[in-house]
């Protein structure tokens, strides 16, 4: 087997299982805890590989070598570019550990990286740097990641005041300081991430770092360490308008079609205490001008569980009793959902994400930037492209646009400052922030690969996010998911039209009753009536003239005394 046919059968082996990492991370991307998975699977590759040295006839140094210069790069860097990754690893396995060299290979290693074939031993390392006695470092205004002075283009040394500051400047003042090469650098602040990365693949900028995105656009120029800060772009908007505030926002547990329902019950059962009680209760003997409000008063004061009337007619009784049950569960439904309207939020939130941006005025960075690239390719209308920073920020508190997709990082570090700008909506477009370095400076790049492990490992990274993220602001970033995602909704007729049908339900029954005494003493009466028709008219008929004769023998009568 050749040597070649070995590299590949290894390398084809390692990216089967790095790709297999980067799958799961996609299906599952929790932020900065994705690089720990990933780690996870790199670990795994090189114990199994270990295995299969006798096959690939590959030292255990050699295995290694592959492992670091495969970890070097994130998951999501290889998407798209598997092909070019393999045949460069490839090739530059070759160079630096058999020392095969193609010399018209963009992919050649620096010759402090070379070994004799079959040693598994490097070779001597001369200088980091090469033979350069100082270097620049090229950077760019990025939030928190690097902020620039007025002065741009201006070299600094590096402990010299004004230079530029940030996440990603500290994390490599560090780096640099452990390798011993503090005193040998210069840093400069330019403009545009694409400028910042040609001028390191000319060597004009022996690294770079910002906010530089790994991509396999830039694999082939530049060299890459491993990534220091998971990211993506997000979406950034106004923060809405609290309606908490609203006097009218106590209606809200309930839908309109409910009140309406809750009041006319109450009137209705009002109306029907004093129809009810009117002839049973001396309370209630008046008429209907005043009879009527004091129903009303009395079924307020049962609607609200407090009664202060002794119900004398069954009908009352039982139309009461319902009447309690109903307002009970409407009572004790309308609390619980006003305590919930109360501790939440009413948000009106126009757009929850990247999926509500359709028709929306977008603002981004420049055009090379992967936000505009996006938008784009999502069929949106020509972003508005803002190139400065505060510019971009001033047009969304104007109201000159509606939305700023970018870079998250730098959305957040604003929204932890400036309460009035929220992030929404997930991480999207995921992007790996790494260095950037000449390609020519293999050793050097492996060096900082060494030391951003030990610094993750130390807790260094989580410290500078806790000075440049959450340590410059105390608002919440992120709009709540819980209120954003499932407003608690007013309850409708929908599910409450069976406490109203049970009290009409009961009312009717009442009524009924109420009616039947009524109605039997009225067929009574005409009953009795008919009956003292029919004895009427069955006595015998007095003409006029017997009336006469009967008159005057008791008038005759009258005047005889009686003995």
């Amino acid at each position: 087997m050749t040597e070649m046919a070995r590299a590949k059968g290894c390398v084809v082996v390692l990216l089967l299982v790095l790709f297999y990492a980067n799958a799961s991370v996609q299906e599952d991307w929790t932020g900065r805890q994705a690089s720990g998975m990933v780690e996870d699977f790199y670990l795994q590759a090189l114990s199994a590989l270990t295995g299969v040295e006798e096959f690939s006839g590959l030292s255990a140094s050699d295995l290694k070598w592959l492992f670091t210069r495969i970890s070097a790069y994130g998951p999501n860097t290889l998407d798209g570019s598997k092909s070019v990754f393999s045949r460069g690893l490839v090739k530059e396995f070759l160079c630096s550990r058999r020392g095969v060299c193609d010399t018209q290979s963009q992919f050649r290693l620096h010759p402090s990286m070379r070994q004799g074939p079959g040693e598994g031993t490097p070779s001597p390392t001369p200088s980091l740097t090469g033979d350069e006695d100082e270097f620049i470092i090229g950077t760019k205004p990025c939030e928190p990641f690097v902020f620039c002075t007025p002065n741009k283009d201006k070299l600094f040394g590096s402990r010299e005041q004004g230079r530029p500051r940030g996440y990603s400047i500290d994390l490599l003042e560090e780096i640099m300081d452990r390798l011993g090469l503090r005193d040998k650098y210069k840093i400069v602040c330019i403009a545009e991430t694409p400028i910042l990365v040609e001028k390191v693949a000319s060597g004009e900028y022996l690294m770079g770092t910002a906010c530089i995105s790994v991509t396999s656009e830039r694999m082939p120029i530049v060299d890459f360490s491993r990534v220091y800060y998971y990211s993506g772009l997000e979406v950034m908007i106004l923060r809405p308008t609290d309606t908490s505030k609203d006097p009218l926002s106590m209606l809200d547990p309930f839908t309109w079609d409910v009140w309406v329902s809750v009041f006319a019950t109450v009137i209705l059962v009002g109306i029907a205490i004093w129809v009810f009680e009117r002839n049973r209760n001396a309370h209630m003997k008046i008429d209907a001008k005043h009879g009527l409000p004091l129903g009303q008063w009395h079924s307020w004061t049962t609607f609200l569980q407090n009664p202060f009337i002794n119900y004398r007619s069954w009908p009352a009784r039982l139309t009461v009793l319902a009447f309690m049950m109903v307002s009970l569960v409407i009572i004790a439904t309308y609390t619980a959902n006003l305590a919930a309207f109360l501790t939440k939020q009413s948000l009106q939130v126009p757009i929850r994400g990247r999926n509500d941006l359709a028709g929306k005025r977008v603002g981004t960075s420049s055009e090379n930037t992967s936000g505009y690239k996006w938008l784009r390719a999502q069929d949106q209308s020509i972003p508005a492209v803002i190139e400065d920073n505060n510019d971009r920020f001033k047009a969304l508190e104007d109201r000159s646009i509606d939305a700023i997709v970018w870079d998250s990082p730098p959305l957040r570090y604003r929204a932890f400052q400036e309460c009035d700008k929220v992030v929404v909506g997930d991480v999207f477009q995921l992007e790996d922030y790494a260095v950037a370095v000449h390609r020519n400076r293999h050793s050097l790049r492996l060096a900082i690969d060494e030391e951003l492990v030990s610094l993750r490992e130390e807790g260094y990274n989580d410290d500078l996010y806790a000075q440049w993220f959450q340590g410059v602001g105390s608002c919440e970033p992120m709009l709540n998911q819980d209120v954003e995602g499932s407003e608690t909704d007013a309850v409708s007729l929908e599910t409450t039209w069976v406490l109203f049908a049970f009290q009409l339900i009961v009312l009717g029954i009442s009524i009924v009753i109420h009616l039947y005494p009524i109605v039997v003493h009225f067929f009574r009466r005409r009953r009795e009536e008919k009956e003292s028709q029919v004895s009427e008219d069955s006595l015998p008929s007095v003409s006029f003239a017997d009336s006469r004769l009967v008159k005057s023998n008791a008038e005759l009568l009258g005047q005889v005394p009686l003995e």
